[in-house]
């Protein structure tokens, strides 16, 4: 149950990071809406290629095939660009 609870804290707020921090128009509330949330998914994806070395496309599959290895790479690009 706190997983997911957390996972989709987790969305929410990486998509509002992603929103403020790139040029993509990101709708963080569609990341945790229920059926909905697969294009919060698709958003987070495309907007996590400017702060990772993945394609969008290959961040949306480990979304949704597994999603903690997304979520590392993703979480990984963000604290890097913030270090910098």
């Amino acid at each position: 149950m706190t997983g997911t609870l957390y996972g989709l804290y987790w969305l929410y707020k990486t998509a509002k990071q992603l929103d403020a921090g790139t040029d993509q128009d990101l709708t963080p509330i569609l990341a945790v809406i229920p059926v909905v949330n697969i294009i919060g998914v698709w958003q987070i994806s495309n907007a996590a290629e400017a702060v990772t070395d993945q394609s969008g496309v290959v961040l949306f599959l480990l979304f949704v095939v597994f999603g903690p290895i997304s979520w590392f790479l993703i979480q990984s690009g963000i604290n890097g660009t913030a270090a910098n």
